[in-house]
């Protein structure tokens, strides 16, 4: 119960986006962009100054995905919090298979990372590795972290 109120505004202000380092991104997205530069973050209209950044969080979420045959599957995502001394940015990020650029811009900062996410994307980078230990170790990380799983359902149907 302690958490409940911190839940719901933590999904509420989360935005969904896809990131890109150095301005590198796949064109046909419905999310949002998040940009890494070298000196900032840009959100939009908003630039972030790694000097003005207190801390990176980094936490994972999962939703529920589906396939044809009623196949189910778990969606991981990265949480990535930006705390700056004006403001707390929160975003999922949606496209796992380039985080570890994102690990590889951030790791030089203070980071809150209780799941050692930094350590594990930058080793696994191969997708189906990194989805097996992702897929043994997740329900424990939700239990003790209190993690949100599942968020939501991404619901895909393939024919």
């Amino acid at each position: 119960m302690d958490h409940i109120d911190e839940k719901i505004n933590n999904y509420i202000k989360r935005k969904k986006v896809k990131i890109a380092v150095d301005h590198i991104l796949d064109y046909g997205t419905i999310y949002d962009r998040l940009y890494f530069y070298k000196d900032f973050l840009q959100y939009f209209q908003t630039e972030i100054k790694y000097s003005d950044v207190k801390c990176f969080k980094l936490s994972m979420s999962s939703s529920i995905g589906y396939m044809k045959f009623m196949e189910v599957h778990m969606n991981y995502y990265v949480d990535l919090d930006v705390i700056t001394q004006y403001d707390t940015y929160s975003f999922q990020i949606m496209n796992n298979e380039v985080v570890y650029q994102m690990m590889e811009r951030i790791k030089a900062y203070p980071l809150e990372d209780p799941l050692g996410l930094v350590d594990i994307y930058l080793n696994k980078r191969d997708m189906i590795q990194l989805n097996q230990y992702i897929n043994r170790y997740f329900r424990k990380w939700a239990k003790e972290y209190h993690l949100d799983n599942p968020r939501d359902s991404i619901i895909r149907r393939y024919k």
